[in-house]
């Protein structure tokens, strides 16, 4: 993890204002600032808002190309369905709604109990937990039923003897955070997810944490696991490294600010008492 020694000065309402600038002219939100919006990019501006406190300058906008995005893209991957749920629970939107939304999620389920593809993975191809956590916290947060047993025996077999989790008994910080974090909202308590903190809490210094994502999926595990966050100010001092003048944070001390990656990076700031809780703020 690269650190900085000086904090520069955040300032809350340039970080708003960045991602106010992503909102495209259909009424979505993408990092380019050109349209079509894109559901991830949506889901994400509307996450850094709600954890600065502040509600969409053109929310009506933001609901319509919702509605129109969930017409083109839906039924869909777990992923996509997550975003574009996420994003209706953001602007309030019927939760009958987006149950209709998500109601196909139950047609990914896969022959281990978990959601999406789990056998050879490659490195350029999202983690294999993703799909599952994906398709659980949309579930749970619209009350729709979860096979909470088989979920849970599908991750604890990905859990390799070092504590973490991950295919072929390598252990990834994505995963591990995954994991941890959906087994947390089942309500497991276990040694399990005990073990998994301490491989996450011994990663903080390696190559693993390299960039923004990585630093978010570190933190934000150990607090879904109920551990702090270690050396929290060094943390901080990362991500504010990463802050760009336009008021976006990018992935690492160079590159351009994307909407991801500024939400991950208020996820952390708050997560390490540098920003302010915001009442109403949790959530994945």
């Amino acid at each position: 993890m690269t650190l900085t020694a000086r904090r520069p000065a955040l300032d809350l309402d340039t970080v708003a204002a960045y991602i106010e600038r992503c909102q495209t002219s259909d009424g979505g939100f993408f990092f380019a600032r050109v349209p079509p919006g894109g559901a991830a990019d949506t889901y994400h501006a509307l996450a850094g808002l709600r954890l600065l406190g502040r509600e969409p300058a053109r929310a009506g906008a933001a609901s319509r190309w919702l509605r129109e995005a969930a017409g083109a893209l839906l039924p869909g991957h777990p992923t996509t369905v997550f975003h574009l749920a996420q994003a209706g629970i953001a602007l309030g939107m019927p939760r009958r709604t987006l149950r209709r939304w998500a109601a196909p999620l139950s047609s990914w389920h896969n022959d281990r109990g978990g959601f999406g593809s789990w056998r050879e993975m490659y490195v350029e191809v999202p983690p294999e937990l993703e799909a599952t956590y994906h398709a659980v916290v949309t579930q749970l947060d619209l009350d729709l039923e979860v096979d909470q047993e088989k979920v849970i025996r599908f991750l604890l077999a990905f859990q390799n003897p070092d504590g973490g989790f991950g295919a072929a008994g390598r252990s990834t910080i994505a995963s591990t955070y995954y994991a941890v974090a959906t087994l947390a909202r089942l309500g497991l308590e276990s040694s399990h997810i005990g073990k998994a903190a301490d491989w996450l809490s011994g990663r903080r210094d390696d190559s693993m944490v390299s960039y923004l994502e990585q630093l978010h999926w570190l933190v934000v595990g150990l607090l879904a696991a109920g551990r702090p966050v270690p050396e929290s100010e060094r943390a901080a001092g990362f991500v504010l490294a990463c802050w760009r003048p336009s008021g976006g944070f990018a992935r690492a001390v160079t590159g351009i600010p994307t909407l991801e990656h500024t939400h991950y990076a208020l996820r952390i700031l708050r997560a390490t008492g540098v920003i302010p809780c915001q009442q109403g703020d949790a959530g994945p």
